[in-house]
């Protein structure tokens, strides 16, 4: 290098085992060349906290039920009403049989997209049918979620 040259600039063309830098590189490079010592090592210090940072131990959940906007429940035991207790485990019971049915009519929308005609007739009155029963179902979860949260908010005054 001669006093005209700039050894950075040659630096982030080429590395020293003459292979062209990857941007990421060039990058990397330009942060620490503007960086200070403190810096980087606070820098450092940081990334090392991070990689041995423990995270909190994970409940078990095993449902979601929002009680009202600042609680939320993951367990049966969470529940303080033994109505509301009641009331959810019959919440969860349809909820099981909604989902039961909306499999049973996505089966049954398959069977009738690839089915002719007379396949079609036939399956039609069976999927509305389905279909008002889903709706029903919908509402009365709706309905019953509402009545767990009332027993439960009752209960918890």
């Amino acid at each position: 290098l001669d006093v005209s040259e700039n050894e950075q600039a040659i630096f982030d063309t080429v590395n020293s085992a003459g292979v062209r830098l990857t941007c990421a590189d060039t990058i990397k490079n330009a942060l620490f060349q503007k960086a200070n010592e403190n810096t980087v090592t606070e820098a450092l210090q940081r990334l090392k906290e991070a990689i041995n940072h423990k995270p909190q131990e994970r409940r078990v959940v095993d449902f979601e039920f929002v009680i009202d906007d600042s609680t939320t429940y993951y367990q049966l035991s969470d529940f303080k009403s033994p109505k509301a207790k009641l009331l959810f485990q019959s919440y969860r019971q349809l909820e099981k049989d909604y989902l039961q049915q909306e499999d049973k009519l996505n089966g049954l929308r398959q069977q009738y997209a690839s089915a002719n005609q007379q396949g079609k007739e036939k399956l039609a009155p069976a999927i509305l049918d389905l279909e008002k029963r889903i709706l029903q179902m919908n509402e009365e979860l709706d309905a019953l979620g509402v009545s767990v949260r009332n027993a439960e908010k009752t209960k918890s005054k």
